[in-house]
C-alpha cells in the first residue's frame, strides 16, 4: 500500500470517529484540511502553550485515538471531556494533511507520536534546559522499570506542586527559610562571642584586635560608620600631618557608608538576609519544598522510596520535565510512561544513547566529588561491604538523604546571603583613594584593612553556619565508605527491578572494573 493510500485509509477511520459528533460537519472539515499550512498549524494548533511547554496530554490523546481508529487498544486513559476528544481528532486530521506529519507506510501510532514530539521539542522547547547528564538519566528511565517508577513518583509530586502555584511551594519552603535566618543569627552570635575584648584606647592594642573589637561592636548594634571612625582614630591613621585631623574628619564625612553600599547596622544586615532567603526555584530548594509538600499530602513514602532505590538523580530531571511539558488531565502512569516510551526512540537522546560505560564515567566525572570518587574506587576494587543492607541501615541512609534536602536548601539560601554581603563589602573599594585624589594613604590603608577584617569575620560566620550540614554529611559519608556511593553506581550500572542489591553489587563491580583505572583519575 502506498503512502497516499495509507494516509487516506487513516483519514477515513478518523473521520468515522468524528462522524459520531453531531457538532462536526465532516464535509466542511475535509475541505478545510486540504488548505492546511504546516507552519501556521504548528503555531496555532495549541500543541505548545504560551510558556513553551509541549502539551503532552494532547499528544498522548491523539496517539490513543489513532490507535483506536486503526482497530487497536490503547492503555492511555481517554478523558471524559468529549470536546477534548473531538478537538484531538480534528487536530490529527489536520496534521495528517501536512508533509512532515502525514502518517507513513512504516508508521505506528507510537512512531508517529515520537516524530511529532521530536519536532516540537527541537523547535519550541528549552533545549538547553536538559544537560547531557539529564539526558543520561532519561535514558535510564527509558530502559529500567526501577528508574521509571521513581521518575513517575517524582514527576507526579512536581506536577501537583507546580499546579498548586508558586505560593504553595513558597509555603512549603517556609520552615527552611526560617531555619536559614536562625542559622545566620546563631552564627553571628557565635562569632561575636569570639571577638577580642581589647577596647578602644588601649595603647598596647594592635590594629587587628581593635578592628575586630569594632566589628564586634557593629554586630552588637553599633553603626558601622562609628565603628570605622573609632578604629581609625585609635590607630592614629591619617592625622599626623598638618591639618591631618581636619582632613581625616572631612574624608570620613564625604565617604559616609550608607545602607545602599553596606548594611550600616545589624538591623540592616538582617534585612539583607531577609531579602536573600525567600524561596527561589533552585534545584535544592525545589527538592526540599517538594518533600515538605509530599509529607503534607501523605506522599512522603513515595519520595523515600526514590532514595531507597538509589535513583534520586530523577528528582531534578522530573522538575525540568514539569517545565518542559504540560500534562493537564493525564494520570500519573500515563505521564511517566509516555515520556519513557518517547525517550526509547527519540533523537533527543542521540548524544547519550550510544555511550559506552567509559563515556558515561567521563561525562559524570566533573560532577563527582573527591569523596565519592574515592569511595567509588573502593567499591570498584572490592573494598566495600557486599551491600547486604539491614533494614535499619537502609532506613538510616534514607533519613540522612531526606534530612539533607532541608540542609541543602538552607545552604543554598545561605550562599545567596553570603554572595549579597560579600558583594556589598566589595563595594567598599570605593573608599580607597582613587588616582589623583589627595587623600592620606595611611587613612585609606586603614579602611582597606577594616573591611578586609570585616570580610574575614563574615567568612567565619558562613563557615560556622555550614557546620550543621557538614556534620550531617558525615553520616552519609560513613554509609558511602562502607557500601560505596550506590546512587552513583546505580547511575552507571542500573539495577533491574528483580535483582536484589546484594546480587547487583558484584555485577556492578565487574562492569566498572572493565573501565581502565586511569579514566577515573581524569586522564
Amino acid at each position: 500500500m502506498g503512502a497516499a493510500m495509507v494516509r487516506e485509509d487513516v483519514n477515513r477511520n478518523v473521520v468515522r470517529l468524528l462522524s459520531r459528533f453531531s457538532t462536526v460537519d465532516t464535509a466542511a472539515l475535509l475541505v478545510e484540511v486540504q488548505r492546511v499550512s504546516e507552519t501556521a498549524l504548528l503555531e496555532t494548533s495549541g500543541l505548545v502553550d504560551r510558556n513553551g511547554r509541549v502539551k503532552l496530554h494532547l499528544i498522548g490523546l491523539m496517539e490513543a485515538l489513532l490507535t483506536m481508529a486503526l482497530g487497536g487498544r490503547s492503555s492511555f486513559r481517554i478523558p471524559n471531556d468529549l470536546t477534548a476528544v473531538r478537538d484531538a481528532l480534528v487536530l490529527f486530521l489536520k496534521l495528517n494533511h501536512t508533509q512532515r506529519f502525514a502518517y507513513r507506510v512504516d508508521d505506528t501510532p507510537m512512531s508517529w507520536t515520537v516524530r511529532l514530539l521530536d519536532h516540537l521539542f527541537a523547535t519550541f522547547a528549552e533545549r538547553d534546559l536538559l544537560t547531557l547528564q539529564d539526558r543520561l538519566v532519561l535514558r535510564r528511565i527509558s530502559e529500567s522499570g526501577v528508574w521509571e517508577t521513581a521518575f513517575s513518583a517524582a514527576l507526579e509530586l512536581y506536577v501537583r506542586a507546580v499546579e498548586g502555584g508558586a505560593a504553595l511551594l513558597a509555603e512549603a519552603d517556609r520552615p527552611a527559610m526560617a531555619s536559614a535566618a536562625t542559622t545566620f543569627k546563631k552564627a553571628v552570635r557565635q562569632r561575636y562571642d569570639r571577638v577580642p575584648k581589647t577596647k578602644y584606647g588601649n595603647p598596647n592594642a594592635n590594629f587587628r584586635d581593635v578592628t575586630e573589637y569594632a566589628i564586634g561592636q557593629y554586630l552588637g548594634g553599633l553603626d558601622v560608620n562609628e565603628a570605622l571612625s573609632q578604629t581609625l582614630v585609635q590607630a592614629q591613621l591619617g592625622i599626623g600631618s598638618d591639618h591631618g585631623q581636619a582632613r581625616f574628619e572631612a574624608f570620613l564625612k564625604a565617604n559616609k557608608i550608607t545602607p545602599q553600599t553596606f548594611p550600616t547596622t545589624v538591623k540592616e544586615l538582617y534585612n539583607t538576609v531577609g531579602r536573600s532567603i525567600p524561596f527561589r526555584e533552585t534545584e535544592a530548594e525545589i527538592a526540599n519544598a517538594l518533600y515538605a509538600y509530599a509529607s503534607h499530602v501523605g506522599k512522603a513514602r513515595d519520595m523515600r522510596a526514590v532514595f531507597a532505590s538509589f535513583t534520586e538523580s530523577v528528582l531534578p530531571v522530573a522538575a525540568k520535565c514539569a517545565k518542559l511539558f504540560r500534562f493537564a488531565h493525564m494520570d500519573q502512569t500515563d505521564r511517566a510512561h509516555l515520556i519513557a516510551r518517547w525517550m526509547r526512540d527519540t533523537s533527543a537522546l542521540g548524544a547519550v544513547r550510544g555511550m559506552s560505560l567509559r563515556d558515561e564515567v567521563e561525562l559524570l566525572l566533573p560532577q563527582i566529588t573527591k569523596d565519592d570518587l574515592h569511595n567509588l574506587g573502593a567499591f570498584r576494587g572490592g573494598r566495600t561491604k557486599g551491600a547486604r543492607l539491614t533494614e535499619a541501615e537502609l532506613d538510616g541512609y534514607v533519613k540522612t538523604r531526606t534530612d539533607l534536602l532541608t540542609l541543602n536548601a538552607i545552604n543554598q539560601k545561605m550562599k545567596r546571603v553570603e554572595d549579597a554581603i560579600l558583594a556589598q563589602i566589595a563595594k567598599t573599594e570605593r573608599f580607597t583613594a582613587q588616582p589623583g585624589q589627595n587623600q592620606p594613604r595611611d587613612t585609606t590603608f586603614g579602611i582597606q584593612e577594616f573591611f578586609r577584617y570585616m570580610r574575614a569575620v563574615f567568612e567565619d560566620i558562613f563557615e560556622i553556619a555550614d557546620t550543621n550540614r557538614r556534620q550531617q554529611l558525615q553520616s552519609l559519608s560513613t554509609f558511602n565508605r562502607a557500601y560505596g556511593p550506590l546512587s552513583l553506581v546505580n547511575m552507571l550500572v542500573p539495577r533491574e527491578r528483580k535483582v536484589r542489591i546484594e546480587d547487583w553489587v558484584p555485577q556492578a563491580r565487574a562492569r566498572l572494573a572493565e573501565v581502565p583505572y586511569y579514566v577515573f583519575e581524569g586522564e
